[in-house]
């Protein structure tokens, strides 16, 4: 499989001194996103890692009300990309909320492989002649 598209976007831990909620803030995420197009259809999928606190509460599954990953492929084209393919990943959350058993807030998650075969909805227009310029 050759890898066309690649994006890694990482954010930085910056614990806000004006949290007052009881768990920690302090979150290192970074999501990287691979695709792929060998022949007409385009693989992509995504890698999440994250280090959490460490914190009194092993496993807890209140800290996080609703986190997923969303993944899409979008067709390339002048202006704006059109999603042609979206997918939620909802199970981002119970893996964010599982800690070791020293309550250590770390790991990674990696989803399954969304397709989009390319090419739908284009048709090919053969020109006899140059076009004049």
């Amino acid at each position: 499989m050759t890898t066309i598209k690649r994006a890694a976007v990482a954010a930085p831990a910056a614990p806000d001194s004006s949290h007052e909620g009881p768990w920690p803030d302090d979150w290192k995420v970074s999501a990287k996103t691979c695709a792929a197009r060998p022949g007409g259809t385009v693989y992509a999928q995504a890698e999440v890692t994250w280090d959490g606190p460490a914190f009194r509460e092993v496993g807890d599954p209140t800290i996080f009300d609703g986190a997923k990953l969303r993944l899409q492929i979008e067709q390339s084209r002048e202006g704006a990309d059109p999603v042609v393919v979206e997918r939620d990943f909802p199970g981002l959350e119970e893996r964010l909320e599982d800690s070791t058993a020293g309550a250590n807030y770390d790991g990674h998650h990696r989803t399954p492989t969304i397709s989009h075969r390319a090419g739908r909805g284009h048709q090919r227009h053969d020109y006899t002649g140059s076009p004049t310029v």
